[in-house]
């Protein structure tokens, strides 16, 4: 919180003669020759993740570089050593949170975007700070598709779920705990990571993984109360549809924003159907054509207890209310 209130305290707009201005540092151009973020990183970083050149990422960084022409020198100054701190794993006081809150208070968050490419520069030394980083900035990212970026934080997508598949399904350690019973390990926050790189795998073109990804998602048996809100991290709102399952409905939804139209049009006739093995087979068919087999082999090597599969031919998943 101290840094909040460092940051906040020390924004102002400079009114003084132009003259007296302190020196700007010179724009960074980008491909299309358009002013963005001052170049305030190491020249390193620059040449190993620069930010996806996206529309809405350009009118972000030119209206971060506006502001910045108007801010004091000694907020500045302060943002800087922030960020210095955030890049070499600083987490204390919710540091890192602040920052960001902060920047999308101010319009600012191209920066925030900057800083998650400059994260890997110094990994894993900053590992922590890093993925909490990822989980308060995530939609800042997808929506100015920044997708590699997504991608990146995820590492190998599906061990990492198969990971967090047997974390949600393994017992509490303290069964007299009732916390852990009502919230399963916490698994909450991950899931929301896990539609995000499902965004950014179709936004990327990488439909076969996202086929699978997708699939398993649908597999999990994700509990509606374990999608919701518990946790400063997660900030998700389940859309409102007419095929009350929340889980394809954000498919859906991912789909759309990442702008693949058939991947948007198979889930919504996958949400349409009886939802039984064959419909399931008839949407990685219609996705990934002779390709299907090699995604349904690589889901059933997945860690998903059988038993527990709503996913069967004798019943559909959703029974009538």
């Amino acid at each position: 919180m101290k840094a909040a209130i460092l940051l906040s305290a020390s924004i102002c707009f400079a009114g003084a003669d132009p003259s007296t201005a302190p020196p700007q540092p010179a724009p960074r151009v980008v491909a299309d020759n358009s002013a963005t973020i001052e170049a305030d990183r190491p020249m390193k970083s620059e040449s190993m993740f620069l930010p996806e050149d996206t529309p809405l990422y350009r009118e972000w960084a030119q209206r971060a570089a506006d502001n910045d022409r108007r801010y004091v020198s000694s907020y500045r100054r302060d943002r800087g050593i922030i960020e210095s701190r955030i890049l070499r794993g600083d987490t204390r006081m919710f540091m890192v949170e602040d920052y960001v809150l902060q920047m999308e208070v101010l319009g600012d968050e191209a920066r925030v975007i900057d800083l998650c490419c400059r994260m890997w520069t110094m990994s894993p030394k900053n590992a922590e700070a890093q993925e909490r980083l990822f989980k308060i900035a995530k939609g800042c990212l997808l929506e100015a598709r920044q997708y590699t970026e997504v991608l990146r934080m995820a590492g190998d997508v599906h061990s990492e779920y198969d990971k967090l598949i047997r974390k949600y399904n393994a017992e509490p350690d303290r069964k007299q705990n009732w916390c852990e019973l009502q919230y399963k390990g916490d698994c909450s926050s991950e899931f929301h990571d896990a539609f995000a790189y499902f965004e950014a795998l179709v936004g990327t073109d990488r439909r076969m993984d996202a086929v699978i990804l997708g699939e398993k998602l649908l597999r999990s048996n994700i509990r509606y109360s374990d999608l919701t809100p518990q946790s400063r991290y997660t900030q998700w709102e389940i859309p409102e549809d007419l095929w009350d399952d929340p889980i394809i409905s954000q498919l859906v939804y991912c789909a759309t924003r990442a702008g693949d139209a058939d991947m948007q049009d198979a889930l919504i006739a996958l949400a349409r159907s009886p939802q039984t093995e064959a419909d399931l087979d008839a949407f990685r068919e219609d996705l990934l054509g002779t390709d299907a087999e090699i995604a349904k082999r690589r889901v059933a090597q997945a860690a998903f207890d059988p038993p527990n599969s709503k996913y069967n031919e004798e019943q559909p998943i959703r029974n009538p209310r």
